[in-house]
């Protein structure tokens, strides 16, 4: 009888605790990928998706990224950033590095805008990638990996007239996770 009990008490209170697995998405969208005649700039956003078990910091998520933003000087001239929503970035021309923080991380919301200035008299037909390499995003414990290209396009002058203009959408094409685990 002793034994039944304690064998049913040590079933009762043993527990399994699942650790949850923390998860943090990025988007990067362009305004457009068809460069217009007179077009002089396009715009890049990256904003944050789901944020799902990521460590806080007296109850906020503090986050902060770093990646690396190549495109081609064939059509762009160069490059701004403006921190969103709470988030500073910064962008060293010299170094290509883009470098993104806050103390009060919101899932779903745009955290910088780059400006990227185009050439002027791109030639029609002329295209060129935008890249976002190497963009990791971390919480201190928990870091995510995330690349982007984006193709753009100088539109010819006959196509033109036949093309609405329509914002142009581009995720992550990577996202790998190291978790650091603490007991």
């Amino acid at each position: 009888l002793m034994v039944s009990i304690m064998t049913f008490m040590s079933i009762i209170s043993t527990k399994s605790y699942a650790e949850e697995k923390a998860n943090a998405t990025v988007n990067i969208t362009a305004n457009t990928q068809k460069i217009e005649d007179k077009q002089s700039t396009i715009e890049l956003m990256i904003s944050l998706g789901a944020l799902e078990n990521l460590s806080l910091t007296n109850g906020k998520i503090v986050l902060g990224y770093e990646a690396t933003l190549n495109y081609d000087s064939n059509i762009v001239e160069s490059a701004t950033i403006e921190g969103l929503n709470g988030w500073t970035a910064v962008y060293e021309a010299s170094t290509k590095k883009i470098v993104g923080d806050t103390v009060d991380a919101k899932a779903n919301t745009n955290t910088a805008k780059i400006v990227l200035k185009l050439k002027e008299n791109i030639p029609d037909g002329t295209s060129g990638k935008i890249s976002i390499k190497n963009l990791l995003l971390t919480d201190g414990t928990n870091d995510f990996s995330f690349s982007t290209d984006i193709t753009i396009e100088k539109k010819s002058a006959d196509t033109t007239n036949n093309e609405t203009n329509s914002q142009t959408n581009t995720t992550n094409t990577s996202n790998t996770q190291k978790t650091n685990t603490t007991t």
